[in-house]
């Protein structure tokens, strides 16, 4: 069993009793956690010990914190938002302000409904999901595991790399990929900036979890905090509408300052004079398509800009792989020409770093004519396999299947950070003269206003459940075509709804709809059934529709405080919750029987079967 008393609240490393100072992290093992922060040591769930706070957002608290029953650290996510709630010192229930009690409870269900959607989405890397999310104190916790990084921010201060448009690009591919999910999903991020994507000991680069949905959050007592640079303007002026085209803008953003070392201009500075501009050193290694990109990615408009990270995507990966010119020499790195070639690593001249003299050119002439050619045959071979790799992975892969091929090149990602970055040249500090300006036409009025809501985080009441992404049947950025081709369909109710989503092969081979139904014999994500059998063979391309599990029906708790026991007893039982009672001590001012409070949250929706508890006020004294 683990002492937690001999663990640092700062980062959850064990310590000796005479150690006042944590050794690891430097935390002060004296220090006092106040209000409205949990205190220190706090137990949830006889299981997650809540630590230091490690960030603060506009509606949450992160707290450091320890899982005891896999003895790990963890990181704990509170609904808090300060401006509307408060806790008392050494207490553990949050209370929203009582003038803002509907709104706290509105955020509160949408800070619920974002998670359990996260929570759905386990499988993406690159994106912070919980493991665990439940209700407790009044308020909504998630629990997450606690990956080592600092921000984008924090890297760029300590390392000062600047990365080329192919390394930037191939670093932030999983970031795309899992904000391409989270649009799926009817989410919008709406904060990213470079301290809100992170780079991990393992090199890897992530996003950190959204806030609630922005139909909450825009209101001015929870409203977002912005980081000028990063935020498009559809984040300041509430008129335009903000859909994956804002996280589209932000996310350009941080990949142009690890690019540049600059944070660019703030957007509604750029409304009347666009001054925009890419240093030259990073212009000249970039394709036209490539400048484009980057362009067409950081207009001030969101309609101006690509309207789905599948649609950047694309041109993305066509900037980084240009059709060669056939007047070009080989390995030539100019615009439109083959591929640029990998940074390779400076020799380390060994002879003079043990003193002796290099050897002479003299020397270096007396190299075999055999074993010239033989690093020539070996140059070809391995130039060979690299085209040969690029051209089946952007063009080939998706008009032959070779079984090996499939296998080794179907789940490739991009090189993690820290190989990129390791041996690559950096490039030089850019001065007034080494800087060319962006072609982009000034823009002087603002598009007229738009009465057009704001994209929720949440999946409205009519369409799928908000702990998975909507049903779909229209995607305009992807256009399945049926070919010739003819691929066997497999046994998808032996997998789930995550596993799908991520496969390429099955997404390269049919085109998918998904329906979503409330089923008490399928957990969550489970696939219930396919339109074509396990076994046919089809056309690829073919449309095949899998329903899915939500899980078990979810109804709305409704607030039978201040009710009779017995009518709240029927009124729950009749929407399928199982009740429980307990009795409170009552003082002589009280109604006897009537409910005084109830475990559950109402307004927020559980699983038919759950159980609530009612604490009802008990007789009064003689």
């Amino acid at each position: 069993m683990i002492n937690t008393d001999n663990l640092c609240m700062g980062c959850m490393n064990p310590l000796l009793p005479e150690d006042t100072m944590c050794p690891h992290c430097g935390y002060d093992r004296r220090r006092v956690q106040t209000a409205p922060c949990l205190p220190l040591r706090t137990m949830l769930k006889q299981r997650y010990l809540v630590g230091a706070v490690t960030a603060k957002t506009n509606t949450a608290i992160t707290y450091c914190g320890f899982d005891l029953t896999q003895g790990k650290r963890i990181s704990i996510h509170e609904f808090f938002p300060e401006k509307i709630a408060f806790r008392t010192a050494g207490e553990k229930q949050a209370a929203p302000d009582p003038q803002f009690s509907p709104l706290y409870y509105e955020c509160l269900n949408s800070f619920d409904e974002l998670w359990k959607t996260l929570q759905s989405l386990n499988g993406i890397e690159a994106l912070e999901t919980p493991y665990d999310l439940f209700y407790m104190n009044n308020t909504v916790y998630a629990v997450t595991d606690y990956k080592q990084c600092i921000t984008i921010r924090q890297y760029l201060d300590a390392n000062g790399v600047r990365l080329s448009w192919q390394q930037a690009c191939e670093a932030f591919m999983p970031v795309f990929d899992a904000l391409d999910y989270l649009h799926r999903s009817g989410i919008i991020h709406a904060g990213i900036n470079i301290s809100t994507v992170t780079i991990g000991s393992d090199g890897k680069i992530r996003l950190s979890a959204p806030g609630i949905a922005q139909s909450v959050a825009s209101i001015p007592e929870v409203e977002a905090v912005l980081q000028d640079g990063y935020a498009p303007v559809e984040l300041y002026d509430k008129r335009f509408q903000i859909g994956p085209e804002a996280d589209i803008y932000s996310l350009m953003a941080v990949m142009y300052i690890c690019m540049t070392g600059t944070s660019p201009q703030k957007s509604t500075e750029r409304i009347q004079r666009d001054a925009m501009i890419i240093p030259h050193s990073l212009a000249s290694g970039m394709t036209s398509d490539a400048i484009g990109v980057l362009i067409r990615s950081l207009k001030v408009f969101p309609d101006e800009r690509f309207h789905s990270m599948n649609e950047l995507k694309s041109n993305i990966l066509s900037s980084l792989n240009p059709e060669p010119r056939t007047s070009a020499p080989a390995g030539s790195n100019g615009s439109g020409t083959t591929l640029p070639k990998p940074a390779v690593p400076k020799k380390t001249d060994e002879n003079k770093a043990d003193g002796k003299k290099a050897p002479s050119e003299n020397n270096a002439k007396k190299d075999s004519g055999g074993a010239i050619a033989l690093k020539a045959v070996i140059s070809a071979i391995v130039i060979g396999f690299v085209v040969f790799s690029t051209l089946y992975t952007t063009v080939l892969y998706e008009s032959i299947s070779i079984p090996f091929l499939d296998k080794l090149y179907a789940p490739l990602s991009f090189l993690p950070v820290n190989q990129i970055n390791s041996d690559g040249p950096t490039v030089a500090p850019s001065t007034t003269e080494d800087i060319a300006k962006i072609t982009v036409a000034p823009t002087t009025t603002v598009p007229p206003a738009t009465a057009a809501p704001t994209v929720p985080t949440t999946a409205p009441e009519t369409s799928a459940p908000s702990s998975l992404p909507p049903s779909t049947t229209e995607e305009p950025e992807q256009t399945h075509v049926t070919s010739s081709r003819m691929v066997e369909v497999a046994d998808f109710t032996k997998l789930t709804y995550p596993d799908i989503r991520s496969n390429t092969v099955f997404n390269r081979n049919f085109n998918f709809e998904y329906r979503f139904e409330a089923s008490d014999d399928y957990p969550k994500n489970a696939v219930i059934s396919q339109s074509i059998p396990a076994g046919q063979t089809v056309n690829q391309g073919t449309t095949i529709i899998l329903v899915i599990s939500t899980g078990p029906e979810k109804v709305k708790m409704p607030d039978v405080i201040g009710m009779d026991y017995e009518q709240a007893k029927i009124t729950l039982e009749s929407k399928g919750f199982k009740v429980n009672k307990e009795v409170k001590d009552n003082d002589g001012n009280e109604t006897p029987g009537k409910v005084y409070t109830m475990s559950l949250v109402a307004g927020l929706e559980f699983p038919k079967g759950t159980e609530v508890t009612l604490v009802v006020w008990g007789d009064r004294p003689n």
